[in-house]
């Protein structure tokens, strides 16, 4: 990290601790949450707990950011699979994983593989 605020690189997420949010470079707030999206991942929440994304397709640089309300002011009513409060981000409930059934999973990664490459024609 290039300070106590800014975060520049993948590897430098993997250093803040899960329920950090931050700010990415067009303006948009992002929690950093671990959560069991097909498998076991931690990636950036949206503000409003409804959306995902992976940890390389945000917009660096991240500067690191606070809530701006005290801790007990959210009353944490519903929580993601691994017990982060989809309003906060903080963990405040057992985790409880929904592992892919592994046919799923291989069939998840089977359409990946064949969407992510070029067509040569």
């Amino acid at each position: 990290m290039t300070d106590s605020t800014t975060v520049v690189t993948e590897a430098d997420v993997e250093r803040l601790a899960p329920g950090q949010w931050v700010w990415d470079a067009n303006g948009t707030p992002r929690c950093l949450v671990d959560t069991y999206v097909a498998w076991p991942q931690r990636m950036f929440m949206s503000e409003s707990g409804a959306g995902f994304t992976g940890i390389p397709h945000v917009t660096y640089p991240l500067t690191l950011a606070e809530l701006a309300e005290s801790p007990e002011v959210c009353q944490h009513r519903r929580t993601q699979e691994m017990g982060h409060c989809l309003r906060c981000g903080r963990v405040v409930a057992e985790a409880r994983p929904q592992p892919a059934d592994p046919r799923e999973l291989a069939q998840l990664r089977a359409v990946l593989a064949a969407t992510s490459r070029k067509d040569p024609t």
